[in-house]
This record gives C-alpha cells, sequence and structure tokens, in this order.
C-alpha cells in the first residue's frame, strides 16, 4: 500500500532501554496528500529502524505494510507501518 505524504518536520531521535533490551525510535509530523497535493490528514508517524537519521522534510511517497501493534495502547490492532519512503514530484509542480 502506497500514500502520498510531505513530511513537514523531523523529531528527535529518542533512545532507551527496558531489561536487556536497547531501542531508538524516531518520529515526524506528516500529512498525507491526494493526487493533486491536497492534504488529507495531518499527524505523526513512525520512522523504520533502517531510516532513522536519513529522513529529510519534503514530498515522498511512502510505502506501508500492516502489522500487529504489540503495545499496551495497541491492544493487537492491525495498524500500517512505514516501511519505505521514495522521493516524489507533484505533477505541475515547480521543479
Amino acid at each position: 500500500m502506497q500514500s502520498l505524504l510531505n513530511i513537514l518536520a523531523i523529531n528527535e531521535v529518542r533512545d532507551g532501554k527496558q531489561g536487556d533490551r536497547t531501542w531508538q525510535s524516531q518520529t515526524v509530523e506528516a500529512a498525507t496528500l491526494d493526487d493533486t497535493g491536497a492534504v488529507r490528514q495531518v499527524g505523526r508517524l513512525r520512522i523504520p529502524k533502517e531510516l532513522i537519521g536519513n529522513v529529510t522534510p519534503g514530498m515522498f511517497m511512502g510505502s506501508f505494510a500492516l502489522t500487529r501493534d504489540e503495545t499496551r495502547e495497541g491492544g493487537g490492532y492491525l495498524v500500517a507501518r512505514l516501511t519505505g519512503l521514495q522521493p516524489y514530484a507533484l505533477k505541475g509542480a515547480p521543479k
């Protein structure tokens, strides 16, 4: 599944430790867009660990996969998780 995204702001990388396990997390503030570039929704998006520290603001085609949310808040719901980003130029937008 793919969606057109405008990444507006990059949030700081967060590090943590739970028991023996260490983790990193990073989110961005992003807008999903329709094919004409009109904003559909705005919210926070978690960046996959292989892209942490390498995402910049701009227009992207985001690839998503459905996965089970195992967090306490998620309660086992299926959620869309970002799996990749490709730079994208809107048709008719200045280069």
